[in-house]
């Protein structure tokens, strides 16, 4: 069933790094279609809350993964806008 699609995929060296986007939640945040955007966009893609979606993006970006866009102010909470990282050439 070869549908004619090219995907992208990265290679993840780090170990750190590879265990961080093993978790079951945060591969499916990883894998998602992305685009820079609050933890609120994969939250509903996936059905998650907004909480659990910013929880499991905090680990995938500090090992890089994904990196901080913007950051939003809203009343006395910040939200922290991520982007997919582009592959490494």
């Amino acid at each position: 069933m070869d549908s004619g699609a090219v995907l992208d995929i990265a290679v993840i060296e780090e170990p750190a790094a590879a265990e961080a986007s093993l978790d079951p939640i945060r591969a499916r945040i990883l894998a998602a279609p992305a685009e820079p955007g609050s933890a609120a966009m994969p939250a509903v893609r996936l059905g998650l809350s907004r909480q659990k979606a910013n929880h499991h993006l905090k680990e995938p970006a500090r090992h890089g993964l994904v990196e901080p866009a913007e950051e939003r102010r809203k009343g006395n909470v910040t939200d922290g806008c991520t982007a997919p990282r582009p592959p490494r050439t």
